[in-house]
């Protein structure tokens, strides 16, 4: 079924596919942190990379986000519409405590190594 609902759909089956990846992350426990600086998603992307050792992860090359220890996810959100807004990073794991534990060390880590002001939003 769900393959000839792919098919009828044609190019639009790829909407559907980012659709539902993206509705598995938004179904996750999420934990923001809001940082001191102002960057580019590609010039966060980098240093956070190399600041926190984590992988980037391209499957969805226009959602591409950090591996970050235990199957945390940190993507990181773009400001709209021009706004000059400070960067924004969303984790997400389904364990609450899991995310809260690596959500900490990861606040401590850019704190102490790049010297960013982070605050958390619950």
């Amino acid at each position: 079924m769900a393959q000839e609902v792919g098919t009828r759909l044609g190019e639009r089956s790829l909407l559907l596919q980012q659709v539902s990846k993206r509705r598995k992350i938004v179904s996750m426990a999420t934990l923001t942190l809001v940082t001191s600086v102002h960057l580019s998603k590609a010039e966060a992307l980098d240093v956070l990379s190399n600041t926190l050792s984590a992988p980037w992860v391209i499957d969805d090359p226009s959602e591409v986000t950090l591996a970050l220890p235990q199957g945390v996810v940190l993507s990181i959100e773009v400001p709209k519409f021009g706004e000059d807004l400070p960067l924004t990073l969303d984790c997400h794991h389904e364990d609450s405590t899991i995310l809260s534990r690596v959500v900490d060390d990861v606040a401590a880590t850019i704190t102490s190594t790049l010297g960013w002001r982070v605050d958390r939003i619950r």
